[in-house]
């Protein structure tokens, strides 16, 4: 199928490239949602594979596998996409048939083995050799619509190393959660003692069980308690600062003295696991001496995050202070010392701050909301000066993108998830005044604020930080698939639903490809939000403010 035909310019493959894992994402979607693996006992030779369709493992490995692949190989993307890229006289739509052909074999297969249609599973091991087949034809097409096979077997030869490494990575983290498995009753046992101690020197009342029956026991006061079991043993979060800052000294490798910087490792355990500890006390301290119902909901869920973070920034500050490979610049002209990240940064992470503390202290409801609305409008209005070259002349652009963007987030976001019946109910019980005032921040923050912080966090900084570590000479709208997909994928990764969250991501920057300004991703951004909020206030749909 690869014959002569006209060439490729780059736009035209990278316009391509993401409408075949828009589709990809799409149909895999599909797949999932439309078939659910049947009950395989009757053969249990093929348990492992049907079980493997429906378990979520095979989906964490896969994103495990390709970020640290991503990771490993991020010094050498640009040579790859340049292999990639290659691609005049490539006849690649014939293979656009085969992946559908591929598809719809496999979706048959997937109907009769697993019975959707006649409710009797027909598994056999022949079933399971074409299954198989099925779907390994449908990804392999899939790859030929990207690049000839040529292409792929050159950066094979290129990227082995990174690919062998990135599987060895992944084995590793999954070693590793096994072994945490195996610590999780000391880690809890030691959790359970420790807060217990701190809790015995603050309140007269405190007390602690190791015992009663339970497995893990239980730790508090006379009018709150709470069981410690394995998730609140502080494995979670040793997980996370390992692979923290695991990734931290593999990005900034250049900038790190080693030795030294592998401290970070004990360093970020030891005060995570600490930093759990100290989560579990103040629970129990709210609980008893303010309210049952914040510790219960808000803080539960959003101390272990604000710790996270403040044990992370920690490790920066640390690497930044002592394990840096270069001497700090102490002239006031030098670079780090104008910071011109700060007004970029500066925002939104006033808006995440404030965002965990208003969660963490309300209790299913966000009553103080507007706090944070103000004081992410206060740095804002701060650095306000340095905003004024963001914009250009007037386009239609980014108003369609944004309400493109609505569109996904209709599509992709259950309208029962987020904020729901709970706001209703409390805006109800409120004063007409209160309530009105507190939908008026509520609009103000999700059409002004939030758009303002997180563009020129992500548009503004991120997605040319992820160019070039001098970030100011790297032009507005300069693109690179790196820093274009890992930008739109941490995106996503800061909103509650991923997919839609990244898609919006990858059409904020699209926003800013077009004509280079930040602004136009700005405007995308508020316009997808305010269309968000007439949902929300006119149709009821509260659910999409989450």
């Amino acid at each position: 199928m690869e014959g002569r035909a006209v060439g490729c310019d780059v736009s035209s493959v990278g316009i391509r490239a993401a409408a075949a894992t828009l589709a990809l994402v799409a149909e895999a979607l599909w797949l999932t949602a439309t078939f659910e693996a049947p009950d395989a006992s009757s053969v249990p030779q093929l348990q492992w594979l049907v079980a493997l369709f429906n378990d979520a493992y095979h989906r964490r490995a896969a994103i495990l596998v390709g970020a640290a692949f991503l990771l490993l190989a991020s010094h050498d993307i640009r040579r790859t996409l340049g292999v990639l890229r290659d691609q005049v006289g490539y006849l690649w739509w014939p293979w656009v048939a085969a992946h559908g052909v591929a598809l719809l074999s496999f979706a048959l297969l997937t109907s009769i083995g697993f019975g959707t249609f006649t409710g009797v599973p027909a598994l056999s091991v022949a079933w399971a050799v074409a299954w198989i087949a099925a779907g390994t034809l449908t990804f392999a097409f899939w790859l030929l619509v990207l690049a000839p096979a040529a292409a792929w077997l050159r950066v094979l030869r290129l990227q082995w190393l990174n690919l062998v490494l990135a599987l060895a990575v992944s084995a590793a983290a999954w070693a590793g959660g096994l072994v945490l498995q195996n610590l999780w009753e000391p880690l809890a046992a030691g959790t359970l003692r420790l807060s217990g101690l701190i809790l015995s020197l603050i309140h007269p009342g405190a007390w602690y069980d190791p015992a009663d029956g339970l497995e893990y026991g239980r730790v508090g006061t006379e009018s709150f308690v709470i069981e410690i079991y394995p998730v609140c043993s502080g494995y979670e979060g040793i997980a996370l600062v390992t692979v923290f800052v695991a990734a931290y000294l593999w990005i900034f490798r250049k900038d790190l003295a080693f030795p030294r910087a592998l401290a970070l490792f004990p360093i970020g355990i030891v005060t995570i696991w600490l930093a759990n500890v100290l989560r579990v006390t103040v629970l129990i301290l709210v609980g008893t001496f303010t309210s049952p119902e914040v510790a219960a909901q808000g803080l539960h869920s959003q101390a272990g995050w604000i710790g996270f973070t403040l044990v992370t920034l920690g490790l920066i500050a640390i690497s930044h202070r002592w394990l840096s490979s270069a001497p700090a610049e102490t002239g006031t002209d030098s670079p780090q010392s104008r910071r011109p990240e700060l007004p970029l940064l500066l925002p939104l992470i006033a808006l995440m701050a404030t965002s965990m503390i208003v969660a963490a202290t309300s209790a299913g409801f966000s009553t103080l909301y507007p706090i944070g609305v103000v004081i992410t409008g206060a740095v804002l209005w701060h650095y306000r000066a340095a905003y004024h070259t963001l914009f250009g002349s007037w386009s239609w652009e980014p108003f369609a993108i944004g309400t493109l963007v609505f569109a996904v987030w209709v599509l992709f976001v259950p309208t029962s998830s987020g904020e729901g019946p709970s706001t209703v109910d409390r805006l109800a019980a409120w004063p007409a005044w209160l309530a009105t005032g507190w939908i008026l921040f509520r609009v103000l923050g999700s059409v002004v604020t939030v758009p303002l912080a997180e563009e020129l966090a992500f548009r503004g900084y991120l997605i040319r930080k992820l160019v070039a570590k001098d970030f100011e000479q790297v032009r507005p709208g300069h693109f690179t698939w790196f820093s274009f997909v890992t930008s739109s994928l941490l995106f996503g990764l800061l909103h509650q639903h991923l997919l839609a969250g990244a898609i919006a991501g990858a059409a904020f920057a699209l926003a800013l490809y077009r004509r280079g300004l930040v602004g136009d991703a700005i405007l995308a951004h508020m316009t997808s939000n305010a269309l968000i909020a007439v949902a929300v206030l006119a149709a009821g749909q509260w659910g999409f403010w989450a």
